[in-house]
């Protein structure tokens, strides 16, 4: 546990932190002005949970038919073109890439790490008991050529020896070969030579799939091996690879890593400043990872500007197989560079990550994105009640989730931000689950995209988009979508006709289509935007009146005639009125939104049950912002950045325009709304509630400022860094006080 720690002016990064034992808590810090990052944790978790070094006896063949593993890329990225009735979709491919190591050497400025074994130290035995880890870094080039050979060595004899990479980026140089070779034995011969790892063995071909070798077993008659590298000088800190070798199988009693799923890593209520690689970089390796917890931290004008490019994230993630991840109340400000950077995968459902980012407050970055979450379906990830604004992506996304589940993306209000497009989804078709988007506020938004200028680019149908505000007049569009997924590409029939068989057709419903040289089979379904107001509506009232001769006289019909003809009469018209609202609502969406009536190759929008008024996103408070809540003709939105009690006044005056919450006669109704909004609203010894806002009140406390907390008002240190209320008077309120007017009735007396 590492607490109230100040640490400045560093040359390299803050703290590092590299494969603890247990859990890792950090509280109370202050990391600013490092050359490197603020705070970098790093776990291997592998230790032969590999199903290739654990799986049964026929699959342990290691010395004729090495392990290998797919090429190094993420599940969303565009699959090879196929032949003729060759079926897109392969499932191996985003489970396996949870086991592909890191692509770049992770510690920069780092040649010898302890706890690690230097591949080029002048040991050249090591025995292994059960496991070691091994690393070699490249150096600049003033040391010249490196050649260094290590044996490796089972204590307990007749154990195999397996090499497995966590880490590993070879340079290629035209001049001077770099590669890896592993031998069994000692004896480094031709025929004892397990394999060779070179740069291009590392590389994918982009024409077909090309294998990698990333474990490696001895022969069943081998208990040591020799591993000999021969490399280059670089002075790029990105070379260079970290292995593990283990000894198989592990001795009895040693304690599996299954237990890992159940450690917690917490970083808690942190600040970090002016760091010039960003704030924080977590990553964990291996078939069964910690959760990670980060909670009330404060990320302010960190990253370094250069030439206006894209600089370091503030918050960098690259995690495999751990259970939860949550971002929750922190405040991220003034940063050059993405915000928050992550990359979830898993090779199994079971292992899927829960990622949760709620109640952050992400205001006036530029040069970057604001989240970038990649990975595979079998994560998911939460975003609720993030207030996301001013931000300055330049030609960049600002939010892209790719390939893995939003369950749900709701309750974010999303203002005045500009990027190349504000949200852009995409995913696998091949899924019985949805992303959920639903319940937000873009409003105020501006797109940059040279092509279509739209708030949302949507590039796969298995997203839901409900019950969201949309209102961005800069924007050309509101939801663009990308092409319907081609499932499989069938031969042309004699006569340049596409095959009507069943059996090799595309299933009942999709659609067939005469392609040039090809016939293509498109994936029909539709991407759910119903009940979504799109914007303002303009409308125009008409009237029809029927020609003076075809109607009969007043005077000519009696008393209940003219009473039931007014009655049909005005039924008639309201449902004429409805009729044409719900048309123009239905017009007025269909030009905001670009999709196969535009372009037949696109995927299909389903818009219908689209809102005329904005009262049917936003409720009561048609006046209020978007998913603030409206109480007693007044706005109320609740920011859980930690802020003091006047950080929190002066936000809520230049960021909203608004004022700190009054809390006269709406103590309960603040408390209450608090409990709602803050998740993790829970107790102490189950008697004292733990969550605290900043409220402004009559009450007056000498030398403690107020907070509410559990429904009443109570004093509080002003230096304190919690969440708080922010309140905006609703328009609503000022039209009325600005309709009122002094009236005189018959019978006043006038004063003068």
């Amino acid at each position: 546990r590492l607490s109230f720690i100040k640490i400045n002016n560093c040359f390299d990064s803050g703290l590092e932190i590299i494969t603890p034992n247990g859990p890792i808590k950090v509280t109370n810090c202050t990391i600013s002005k490092c050359l490197g990052r603020g705070l970098g944790l790093t776990i291997f978790n592998s230790d032969s949970t590999d199903p290739v070094t654990i799986g049964t006896e026929n699959s342990k063949s290691f010395y004729n038919n090495p392990s290998t593993f797919p090429p190094e890329q993420h599940s969303l990225f565009p699959l090879p073109q196929p032949s003729s009735g060759h079926i897109l979709f392969n499932s191996k491919l985003s489970n396996e890439f949870a086991r592909s190591p890191l692509s770049e050497y992770p510690f920069k400025n780092e040649e010898i790490l302890f706890g690690f074994i230097a591949m080029c130290s002048s040991e050249k035995v090591i025995n292994v008991l059960d496991r070691v880890l091994v690393q070699f870094k490249y150096s600049s080039w003033l040391n010249g050529i490196h050649s260094c050979t290590k044996v490796f060595r089972s204590i307990i004899p007749g154990r195999r020896l397996a090499w497995r990479f966590l880490a590993v980026n070879l340079y290629y140089d035209p001049l001077v070969e770099n590669f890896i070779q592993l031998y069994n034995g000692v004896n480094q011969t031709a025929n004892q030579m397990i394999t060779v790892i070179t740069q291009d063995t590392l590389s994918m071909n982009e024409n077909y799939l090309a294998n990698k070798h990333y474990t490696f077993v001895t022969s069943p008659i081998h208990d040591e091996f020799s591993v000999y590298v021969h490399t280059s000088s670089v002075s790029d800190d990105k070379y260079g690879f970290i292995a593990e070798i283990i000894s198989l199988p592990l001795s009895v009693g040693r304690k599996q890593q299954e237990m890992n799923r159940f450690i917690k890593h917490e970083i808690d209520t942190c600040e970090f400043h002016h760091n010039q690689e960003g704030g924080l970089r977590i990553t964990s390796i291996g078939e069964f990872g910690p959760d990670i917890h980060l909670s009330n931290l404060r990320l302010e004008e960190n990253g370094l500007v250069m030439l206006n490019l894209t600089g370091p994230s503030a918050i960098e993630l690259y995690l495999t197989n751990s259970r939860n991840l949550v971002i929750q109340n922190s405040y991220i400000a003034k940063h050059s560079g993405d915000i928050i950077n992550m990359v979830l995968l898993a090779n199994q459902l079971t292992n899927g990550i829960q990622a949760n980012l709620t109640n952050n407050v992400i205001v006036r970055n530029k040069l970057g994105s604001v989240l970038q979450a990649h990975g595979n379906h079998f994560n998911a990830i939460q975003v609720l009640r993030n207030y996301i604004a001013h931000n300055d992506c330049g030609y960049r996304t600002m939010i892209h989730i790719n390939g893995v589940l939003s369950q749900p993306f709701a309750n974010n209000f999303i203002y005045d931000n500009r990027a190349d497009i504000l949200l852009k989804c995409e995913g696998n078709e091949n899924l019985n689950q949805y992303s959920i988007y639903q319940k937000n506020g873009f409003y105020n938004n501006q797109a940059l995209n040279i092509t279509k200028r739209t708030t949302i680019f949507c590039k796969n149908s298995k997203n839901i988009f409900r019950y969201n505000y949309f209102r961005n007049i800069l924007n050309d569009y509101e939801l663009v979508t990308g092409n319907q997924s081609i499932i499989s590409v069938l031969p042309i029939q004699s006569g340049f006709q596409c095959p009507t068989s069943p059996y090799t057709s595309c299933p009942q419903g999709w659609k067939l289509r005469l392609e040039y040289d090809a016939c293509i089979c498109y994936r029909p379904d539709q991407i759910d935007a119903q009940y979504n107001w799109w914007g303002d509506t303009s409308s125009s009232s008409s009237s029809s009146s029927s020609s003076s001769s075809s109607l009969p006289t007043v005077s000519s019909l009696s008393n209940n005639q003219l009473l039931l003809m007014n009655s049909v009469k005005s039924t008639n018209i309201t449902i004429h009125n409805e009729n044409h609202n719900q048309i123009t609502s239905q017009n007025f969406a269909q030009n905001r939104i670009y999709d196969h009536q535009d372009d037949l190759y696109l995927i299909k929008v389903n818009y219908a049950n689209s809102y005329l008024s904005n009262s049917s996103t936003l409720g009561q408070g048609i006046y209020c912002p978007p998913n603030w809540d409206f109480y007693e003709f007044n706005c109320f939105y609740y920011f859980g950045a930690p802020m003091t009690h006047q950080e929190a006044n002066d936000f809520c005056l230049s960021e909203v325009d608004g004022i700190l919450a009054t809390s006269q006669d709406r103590t309960d109704w603040l408390g209450k709304m608090l409990g709602e909004w803050q998740h993790n609203y829970d107790w102490i010894n189950r008697y004292t509630w733990v969550t605290r806002a900043w409220v402004d009140s009559d009450a007056q406390f000498p030398t403690h400022c107020t907070v509410i907390r559990n429904g009443w008002l109570e004093p509080y240190p002003c230096n304190k860094k919690i969440g708080f209320f922010c309140q905006k008077i609703s328009a609503s309120k000022t039209l009325l006080k600005q309709n009122v007017y002094p009236v005189c009735l018959i019978g006043c007396k006038n004063e003068e």
